[in-house]
């Protein structure tokens, strides 16, 4: 419980820092790191309809938030995936 709550204090101030919400958040084990994905979106509204576009698509944005080298963080698109109700990183 201990760590949930070093990562939602991670998440908040995320938020702060560049004005989104996190929406979801996909944790990945990778052979580069333990990741921590973080699905948000912008507070501008304009660029809600583009997000959205991408998920329908397969794809979201992300800030991933490597735990295991913050280094290696950094913000891009990842693939996504709905598996058995939830949501999975494919690429």
């Amino acid at each position: 419980m201990k760590l949930l709550k070093i990562h939602e204090y991670a998440i908040s101030e995320f938020e702060e820092k560049h004005n989104v919400t996190v929406y979801h958040v996909i944790y990945t084990n990778t052979s580069f790191g333990k990741l921590l994905n973080y699905m948000y979106v912008s507070n501008n509204q304009d660029e809600w309809e583009l997000d959205i576009d991408d998920i329908k698509q397969g794809y979201a944005l992300v800030y991933v938030n490597n735990l295991s080298d913050d280094n290696c963080s950094e913000f891009g698109s990842i693939g996504i995936k709905n598996v058995f109700g939830g949501l999975i990183r494919t690429a």
